[in-house]
């Protein structure tokens, strides 16, 4: 079911390489070759201090970014290479892939579903 569904999602949004991934799924995932660059923008809305890490060819997190709370970090990457989302003690809170276009991940209150939320890719 789960593999039906996001290949709906691509047909239905065939800008979006990967939808965003679960915490649980983290421990698997490893960027590939890629030789299309991109970028993605974290915006931290929320209240809180998030932290931003590249996961490497060897599955492990580097860290990239600490993002204070109304805040926004842009890092050029790659679009097979995932991010995570992370509070300060480093419990996952998203993973992301970019996308081929400026994606925008705007992490939300941590009271709400499915934080940090995916919004469109802004224009700028």
């Amino acid at each position: 079911m789960k593999k039906v569904t996001l290949c709906l999602l691509a047909a239905l949004y065939p800008i979006a390489s990967y939808p965003y991934t679960e915490c649980s799924s983290e421990k698997y995932l490893l960027p590939t070759s890629s030789s299309f660059a991109t970028s993605i923008k974290f915006v931290n809305v929320s209240e809180k201090i998030v932290r931003i890490y590249w996961i490497n060819y060897s599955g492990k997190r580097v860290f990239y970014k600490q993002i204070p709370s109304d805040s926004v970090y842009k890092q050029l990457t790659y679009i097979t290479h995932p991010w995570v989302v992370t509070d300060v003690n480093d419990n996952c809170i998203g993973v992301y892939y970019p996308d081929r276009q400026l994606r925008v991940i705007n992490i939300v209150p941590y009271g709400f579903p499915n934080a940090p939320s995916d919004m469109a890719a802004d224009p700028n």
